[in-house]
């Protein structure tokens, strides 16, 4: 994807969360997305599964995690390992 597209989808979703949040983008931003997460976007890594809306998140609510709340917990423990594999 070039730069341009991948930030301004970026954007947007930050935009979309913050809606459902009830904040600005910057308050989001800031408080509620995981930095990684955005960095790893920028990167071209995202997960194999998601939603298509965050109603449908909300919608799906169980007591366990869905397979993308899982796959993204999987690639924040990834980046996490090799942060500290460079580190070190």
């Amino acid at each position: 994807m070039k730069k341009t597209v991948i930030k301004k989808t970026l954007v947007a979703a930050v935009k979309e969360a913050a809606e459902h949040l009830g904040n600005t983008p910057a308050v989001a931003r800031s408080s509620y997305i995981y930095p990684s997460v955005l960095a790893m976007f920028e990167r071209g890594q995202v997960v194999d599964t998601w939603f298509d809306s965050v109603d449908e998140l909300a919608e799906t609510r169980s007591g366990s995690l869905h397979c993308s709340e899982k796959a993204l917990l999987n690639m924040l423990d990834t980046s996490r390992q090799r942060r500290r594999r460079a580190d070190h």
